[in-house]
């Protein structure tokens, strides 16, 4: 199955808490969460255009708390899913294909997919409205409070 998901932030509040490698280590292990939960067993290699996020999942180790949390998460997602995970690789972000859609252009990514891809048919899952939601919005909300202890 070949998919694309997305998930707003409605609330500024978290954006303002979470830093861009923050997000894009979310974005990992919401990744993670979907290829355990919809191919349990399966293989999983990241493609990350956030350094910092990329050497804290090839090192298993960062100094920012809320990453470690993340990674932890990653970790256990990743274990109790019987995934087998493949060395991430860092993509720049001009050469992500996916980008676009954390800029909720959409059409632009689809787009993109069919011409870099050779796909336009793909599945679309709107994070709000999935079962993951509720662990999703857990998950934000404990990396938020970390942040805000931090402060």
């Amino acid at each position: 199955m070949q998919m694309w998901w997305h998930f707003e932030f409605k609330d500024q509040e978290v954006l303002r808490l979470l830093k861009v490698h923050v997000l894009e280590m979310l974005a990992d292990v919401v990744n993670v969460a979907l290829v355990a939960t919809l191919a349990p067993g399966g293989r999983y290699r990241g493609m990350i255009d956030n350094q910092s996020a990329m050497f804290g999942i090839r090192a298993q180790t960062a100094a920012d708390p809320k990453l470690f949390e993340l990674l932890q998460a990653r970790h256990s997602i990743c274990r109790r899913g019987g995934l087998t995970v493949e060395l991430s690789e860092y993509v720049d972000t001009k050469a992500n294909t996916s980008d676009p859609i954390s800029r909720g252009k959409f059409e632009e990514f689809l787009r993109r997919a069919e011409a870099e891809l050779g796909t336009r048919e793909l599945t679309h899952i709107d994070l709000e409205k999935s079962p993951l939601a509720t662990e999703v919005h857990a998950l934000i909300d404990h990396v938020c409070n970390l942040a805000r202890l931090l402060v």
